[in-house]
């Protein structure tokens, strides 16, 4: 089985197809690291939001709680309480009447001077609750037992808070709506010997504790829940997920992540720092996170598909204007080459291509003409000498190449010659001396001497070309003549020189210069013609500004990459150039050799 490669066969597609795959790829890099930047930003805002609640939340409880405490130790300060609990230790729970009502009414003024929203407060003392009212069923129900107060005697602690309940009522498998009482148990001591005297009971309204914390959370899109050391929630801000509370016994890395009911959700907690037992536990909908995240990608996806259709589109476009006439040329070197001749090809631009096709219309209709003249001159000679020519004719017809092109330039100029034509002949040696340089590929490097016969060879065209009064001189040092250097390096300079110098002006002065000094080679041309303006300058050294006119188009950042890759940064191009008054170009490199010859510099 035949392995056959993929290949885009038209030239416009493979631009398209490049250019579109270049804008892809730079959308997809641009499109990842600004969307991790924006999600990294924006998770640690949603961090900062989300941290900046639990401490004001934190605060809110922190203020609950120690208003409860402060009421608790207003009972321990209250020098009536502190007599009647030392008397009812010391009766061993002797119950006397006046004494439970004493009791009960310096609770009552001690609850009254309070903010507190509490719904009874009462003393025991050995196991009993000193107030006549309550020491009655429901609120028996507070001390005997009661898993809470037993966690409050074993803990040792001088006050605890207990689980939500249901007292006063009592509810089978309640919800959590149902427990809406929150008991604070603390111990009575003797402010002086520091004995426990009995235990103080502070009932509270769920409500008064959280009530400052829910309107903090209330509408907010987390799901908020405060509990306890054994995970029991005292407040949740929305009902709770299935599963969810095997997830408050866990320890949060703060903005983790966990998945619950088949979502996501980023987890917080905080602990109260005046009653450590209790921490805040913050869930966050990770979609609702995300979902501004989700939006910006969106957004530089459509962005992206616009810029990519419109980069098809202007490629397509701009490719087909550069292939089109380049494909017209094609076809015509094969009518050519099959021994025929094509119409005249036309262009309604002015740049390269137009150049080209023009050129490739003169060489068809020289051609057409030489072979004319041939075979009028061939039927008077000799039937050999007549089947030598056509044979070669017939040859030159059979393949357009380098070969081909050189033979045919010869012929010209061999008819130029016996036509007594010596300025075409020399332009046409000069052109051909200029084509085989340009299109040889087995010597890249040639002398500076070299570069300098095909520079008076571009010029000898240019000025039959253009009606400018050009003064063209080199200026070469022995030391530098043999010098290897790139082919074809100083040819765009001088291009440069004459057509954004010398033509704008009319005339002028180009000159070449070649020195060796401090082991390196200094080559500079130098124009006095138009000069060229910073802002074009920089747009030409950078390859924004593309020359218009010459026949190897090759740019002047062209030059400077070539002089890089050969022979480092140090040889990059230097210009110098004030409108009006002229354009110096040069460059240096080392050498292998030392030479005692002055540098000469970029100077006029």
């Amino acid at each position: 089985m035949v392995k056959r490669n993929f290949h885009i066969k038209h030239v416009s597609a493979r631009i398209t197809l490049y250019f579109s795959i270049t804008v892809i790829f730079a959308f997809v890099i641009l499109g990842i690291v600004i969307g991790q930047l924006i999600s990294d930003r924006f998770t640690a805002e949603v961090d900062l939001v989300v941290e900046q609640k639990l401490g004001l939340g934190e605060a809110l409880l922190d203020n609950s709680l120690t208003e409860i405490k402060s009421m608790y130790f207003s009972l321990i300060d209250s020098p009536t309480l502190q007599a009647q609990m030392v008397k009812q230790n010391k009766s061993g729970g002797e119950v006397n009447l006046d004494d439970l009502m004493a009791i009960k009414s310096e609770i009552e003024r001690v609850e009254l001077s309070r903010s507190a929203n509490v719904r009874s407060i009462f003393m025991v003392s050995h196991g009993k609750i000193l107030d006549p009212i309550y020491a009655a069923e429901p609120y028996r129900r507070i001390i005997d037992d009661n898993p809470e107060f037993d966690l409050f005697l074993s803990s040792q602690l001088t006050g605890r808070f207990s689980a939500p309940s249901t007292f006063p009522m009592q509810i089978t498998n309640p919800e959590y709506k149902d427990k809406n009482t929150i008991t604070y148990f603390g111990r009575y001591y003797d402010q002086d010997s520091y004995e426990d005297l009995g235990y103080v009971a502070i009932n509270l309204t769920q409500y008064s504790i959280f009530n400052e914390m829910g309107k903090l959370f209330f509408d907010s899109s987390a799901q908020t829940f405060v509990v306890d050391e054994n995970n029991n929630i005292l407040f949740e801000s929305s009902p709770l997920i299935e599963g969810e509370q095997t997830f408050l016994s866990r320890d949060f890395v703060q903005g983790g992540q966990v998945k619950m009911d088949g979502k996501t959700y980023l987890t917080y907690t905080k602990q109260l720092s005046s009653y450590p037992s209790w921490r805040i536990v913050v869930f966050m909908d990770y979609q609702e996170v995300a979902s501004p995240i989700n939006n910006i990608f969106a957004i530089i996806l459509l962005v992206a598909l616009f810029v990519l259709g419109a980069v098809v589109l202007v490629s397509f476009s701009i490719s087909q204007k550069i292939t089109t006439p380049i494909r017209a040329i094609n076809r015509a070197m094969k009518i050519t080459g099959r021994g025929e001749w094509p119409e005249k090809l036309t262009s309604d631009t002015e740049d390269e291509i137009s150049s080209l096709i023009i050129g490739f219309n003169a060489m068809v209709a020289s051609l057409n003409t030489l072979t004319t003249e041939l075979v009028v001159e061939q039927d008077a000679k000799k039937k050999i000498e007549v089947a030598m020519v056509q044979s070669k004719l017939d040859l030159l017809q059979s393949q357009i190449n380098p070969h081909f092109i050189h033979n045919t330039l010869n012929t010209m100029k061999y008819m130029a010659i016996k036509a007594d034509a010596g300025n075409l002949a020399d332009i046409i040696s000069s052109f051909n001396s200029l084509l085989r340089t340009s299109m040889s590929q087995n010597n890249m490097m040639i002398t500076v001497m070299e570069e300098v016969d095909n520079l008076y060879n571009y010029i000898k065209i240019q000025q039959e070309r253009y009606d400018a009064d050009l003064d063209f001189s080199c200026d070469i040092s022995e030391s530098a003549k043999g010098i290897m250097i790139p082919k074809l390096i100083l040819q765009p300079l001088v291009e440069n020189a004459l057509f954004h110098g010398i033509v704008p002006k009319g005339s002028g002065k180009i000159k070449v210069s070649a020195r060796t000094a401090e082991g390196r080679i200094w080559l500079t041309v130098w124009d006095n013609g138009a000069g060229i303006s910073p802002d074009i300058l920089n747009r030409i050294v950078h390859g924004i500004e593309k020359i218009s006119y010459g026949y190897n188009q090759i740019g002047l950042a062209n030059v400077s990459e070539r002089l890089v890759l050969n022979y480092g940064e140090s040889s990059r191009l230097a210009i110098q150039s004030e409108v009006g008054v002229g354009t110096s170009i040069g460059f240096s490199f080392k050498i292998e050799i030392g030479s005692a010859d002055d540098m000469g510099g970029f100077t006029d």
